[in-house]
Formats: structure tokens, C-alpha cells, sequence
């Protein structure tokens, strides 16, 4: 099972979301990191690469996309930072 690291800019993130439903899902999701961390597509638009790096994952929740990072040779996902799906480019 993996680790989970959440950064101080992903919890600033969640800031923005303002639906009670919103929240719980991706608390839900964040939990299923841990036994499924490879989840996500790394097919990614250009800004969360330039910020985040090849390495990055996207998982559509609401209208967001939660950022995570897998190392997987420590078996650490980072929770990095969680997009407006419009502000993606």
C-alpha cells in the first residue's frame, strides 16, 4: 500500500471548492490513492506539466483535476495541487 504526501499548495487548493458533494469526492479519491496509485491519466494539458512535470496525474473530479505524483520505487503519492478544469491549457 502506498504512502500518501499531501503538499501545502494542494490544501490551499481545495480553497476554491465550494460544493459540500465536491469535497467528499475528492477526499474519496485521495483515499483511493493508497491502494490504487497509479490512478489517473498522464495525458496532460501543457500548464500542468510545466507545473507539475512529465511525472504528473490527472484525475477529473467535479470540475477539477487532482494532481498526484507516484514514486514508485518509494511508494510515496504526492497529492500536488488540484486544477480548475477551465484553467487548464
Amino acid at each position: 500500500m502506498a504512502s500518501l504526501r499531501i503538499t501545502d499548495g494542494f490544501k490551499e487548493d481545495l480553497l476554491m471548492v465550494e460544493s459540500d458533494r465536491v469535497f467528499e469526492e475528492i477526499l474519496h479519491v485521495v483515499e483511493m490513492l493508497q491502494t490504487v496509485p497509479t490512478l489517473g491519466s498522464r495525458d496532460l494539458p501543457a500548464s500542468i506539466r510545466h507545473s507539475f512535470g512529465n511525472c504528473a496525474r490527472k484525475i477529473p473530479v467535479g470540475p477539477f483535476d487532482l494532481v498526484t505524483i507516484y514514486d514508485e520505487s518509494a511508494e510515496i503519492v504526492t497529492v500536488a495541487g488540484l486544477i480548475h478544469q477551465r484553467a487548464a491549457w
